[in-house]
């Protein structure tokens, strides 16, 4: 199992690791399931002129990046040091076979490095046990289907892994980079071998799932559309370059009939596996209100014993459709795992729709009684509309700011 280098750790980065919910990763990384790579190696992988993917077994130990040293790379930046790559495979054998993923993803991880310091990364062929052993046992550097395959042990890893994918993805201190546009020459069959599944990002089921779990609770700021990228040279214009708009967090029933859209190489068996996983995946992160520390779900002080966690979709550019959809989630008590929750809306113009849709979740006779208080300044909203909101709020013991 690669990646043991053992380092001290001191007292500041342990607090600031748990501060950030990094113990939500302590077991599926020190179990091995899940080994994350060093933005250096693969900052210099990818400026090699031959630099590709490799699967997790063929990899050096040296790509790879212990638990210990994640731990000590924590600074007073306000997240962990965790980026996550979603990616179409761009073919069924390999994900990358000539390197262009592979240097989009450097030159953000390089500007990343550059600004904030020590990386680990998350991308599922390098990080977890692919199917990559020859008949005598030794990995390829390229993917296998024969009877090598995976020891039983990795098959056993590989399962794990899966179920933690959601953790990596939905976190709200972690760093989503999606690679939403293919090479420019990947219509050529003489360069890529294009079998199984050939839809675009949106459309492909791993790629919605990764993307969906991005848009649950994360800060837009980390989460980044690479396809938008055009080789802006610092950091603050990439940023504004690739941020990504979230939508509003997909339910997951919403999500599994989406999906049946979606491509799959082996959508018979891959389709009702994603929608397990985003279903298990969803119920977590809102689970995490309780007991959160970090970002976008946080608790706060309350005056009664009870705990208080604030819910922030702030400066999202959402309107009437993401509060009638949050509205809805409100209504079936997704939202409100925790106690008390206080949702922090200000800055989204939701317009006179969004604000009625948000009073009837309010006023509705099953509506959840966990909701404390409701702040939606900025709401481009009619008065009539913001008092019927208010007065919603008044009869339910909400405090509400507008």
């Amino acid at each position: 199992m690669p990646a043991t280098t053992s380092v001290a750790v001191t007292d500041e980065a342990a607090q600031l690791w748990l501060a950030r919910g990094g113990s939500d990763f302590e077991s599926v990384l020190s179990s091995g399931a899940v080994a994350l790579i060093d933005a250096s190696y693969l900052i210099e992988q990818s400026e090699r002129p031959d630099g590709v993917m490799l699967p997790r077994q063929a990899l050096p130990d040296a790509a790879f990046v212990s638990l210990s040293e994640l731990k000590a790379a924590q600074n007073p930046f306000p997240f962990l040091r965790i980026a996550c790559c979603s990616h179409c495979w761009l073919q069924p054998d390999h994900p990358d076979p000539r390197g262009h993923n592979l240097r989009v993803v450097g030159r953000a991880l390089k500007l990343l490095v550059k600004s904030f310091g020590r990386f680990a990364v998350f991308i599922d062929f390098m990080c977890i046990h692919q199917r990559c052993r020859g008949a005598g046992g030794a990995p390829q550097p390229r993917t296998h289907t024969d009877e090598g395959g995976r020891y039983p042990a990795e098959d056993v890893l590989f399962k794990r892994a899966l179920g933690s994918l959601g953790a990596f993805y939905s976190h709200p201190e972690t760093f989503v980079f999606m690679l939403t546009a293919f090479p420019p020459d990947y219509d050529d069959p003489a360069r890529y071998r294009r079998s199984g599944n050939t839809a675009p990002y949106p459309d492909r089921g791993w790629c919605f799932c990764e993307a969906s779990w991005a848009a649950l609770v994360k800060d837009s700021r980390k989460l980044l559309d690479l396809g938008l990228d055009t080789g802006e040279k610092s950091r603050r214009a990439q940023l504004a370059q690739c941020r990504q708009r979230r939508r509003a967090p997909l339910p997951p029933d919403e999500f599994a009939a989406a999906l049946e859209s979606k491509g799959f190489t082996n959508g018979k068996c891959d389709r009702p596996l994603v929608a397990d996983l985003y279903r298990a995946g969803f119920a977590e992160r809102f689970a995490a209100a309780a007991r959160a520390s970090h970002c976008c779900i946080r608790p706060t002080a309350s005056s009664s014993s009870h705990s208080c966690a604030v819910l922030e979709f702030v400066d999202l550019g959402w309107g009437g459709a993401e509060a009638a959809a949050i509205a809805s989630l409100m209504a079936a008590g997704a939202l409100a795992p925790c106690e008390k929750l206080s949702l922090n809306w200000n800055g989204n113009g939701v317009g006179d729709r969004g604000v009625e849709a948000l009073a009837a979740a309010v006023a509705a006779d099953d509506a959840p009684a966990s909701l404390a208080r409701l702040s939606l300044r900025r709401h481009a909203a009619s008065e009539a509309a913001a008092v019927a909101l208010g007065a919603a709020c008044a009869a339910k013991g909400v405090t509400c700011v507008l």
